[in-house]
């Protein structure tokens, strides 16, 4: 037992040497601890090595190399292999997409807690890529993974709830959950918490708190568009607004 604990700190001492050769832009010296450790089967130094092959970081790019290392992870049970091999099986360029295996990593991955497996998870179900469509499902894992705290989950829940997809339709938990999930900082979900408060959610609009969420929007925003539609959104809800929101928005504006 202590011999097993002792190789295990020390291919974690060597791991961390090859990372910290990453950090100082040194691939080949990274490269001669990884690989050895990689080859004795070590999971974590064979994502990392597979994710080197996949960015050409230091070696030539070989998708095939970086599949195949993190296969060997990813079966290892490593679950951040899991879900970095299904985002390549999906997305990667030079990779063969192949939805079915992605989905059956994610399942992995998901059901072991982690909460971008989750979501991911959740938004194949949303739209039956590799798995049968099943809205139920995708709001179950879109649900777990919103209990984490995942931003996109929180954002694809809300939709959900918003329109009645896979769960009962319940607009002002819709809106909550937007609100976490801008609060988080997603761009989309500030621009629809807005839009519930200046459509109204069943209990009368409110421009000041419209107002307040077109202005996270803008401020969350990564494009130009974004804070195109922010801008748009604040000047419709100060020409609706009653001299009492006007007042609330001018406060928001003095807290910029």
């Amino acid at each position: 037992m202590f011999e097993w604990l002792t190789r295990r700190r020390s291919i974690a001492k060597e791991h961390f040497k090859a990372l910290s050769a990453l950090e100082e832009n040194d691939h080949e010296t990274a490269l001669k601890i990884l690989e050895p450790l990689a080859e004795a089967g070590n999971p974590t130094s064979q994502i990392t090595l597979a994710i080197l092959h996949m960015e050409g970081q230091g070696v030539a790019r070989d998708p095939a190399k970086a599949l195949d290392l993190a296969r060997r992870a990813a079966e290892h049970g490593h679950v951040s292999a899991q879900v970095e091999l299904a985002r390549w099986l999906l997305y990667e360029e030079g990779v063969d997409r192949d939805e079915a295996e992605a989905a059956k990593w994610l399942q992995k991955a998901a059901k072991a807690g982690d909460p971008q497996a989750r979501c991911n998870l959740g938004f194949l179900y949303d739209q039956g890529v590799g798995v049968q469509q099943d809205h139920k499902k995708a709001a179950h894992w879109y649900r777990l993974a919103a209990a984490q705290g995942h931003t996109v989950a929180l954002f694809n829940l809300a939709r959900m709830y918003e329109d009645g997809i896979g769960v009962k339709r319940d607009v002002s938990f819709a809106l909550a959950l937007y609100q976490e999930s801008g609060s988080k900082g997603h761009e989309d979900a500030c621009l629809m918490a807005a839009r519930i408060f200046e459509e109204g959610n069943g209990k009368g609009t409110n421009n000041a708190m419209a107002f307040g969420w077109y202005v996270k929007a803008h401020v969350s925003a990564a494009s130009d568009e974004v804070r195109s539609f922010a801008e748009q959104g604040m000047e419709r809800v100060i020409s609706r607004a009653t001299p009492e929101e006007l007042v609330e928005i001018a406060k928001i504006t003095n807290a910029k």
